[in-house]
């Protein structure tokens, strides 16, 4: 959780297996690095920070540090 530069404020969660996601451009963080969260808990506010022409969550799941798609895992 903090500052990435063009991705603006932004979260990555840890799921374990080498999976994570990725959540940015947020307004604000309502989660600090270390902490644990909960199925359904809010994390962020959307916004408009780092290089983004207007408010908008830039939503990633990476396996290994690849970027997948995420319609092949969300229902």
């Amino acid at each position: 959780a903090g500052n990435a530069g063009g991705f603006g404020l932004s979260i990555v969660l840890d799921h374990g297996y080498e999976i994570t996601t990725w959540y940015g451009h947020n307004s604000k963080l309502l989660v600090r690095v270390g902490e644990y969260v909960q199925k359904g808990q809010i994390i962020a506010h959307s916004g408009r920070t780092g290089v983004a022409t207007g408010p908008h969550l830039d939503f990633r799941i990476k396996i290994r540090d690849q970027t997948v798609d995420p319609l092949e895992y969300l229902p």
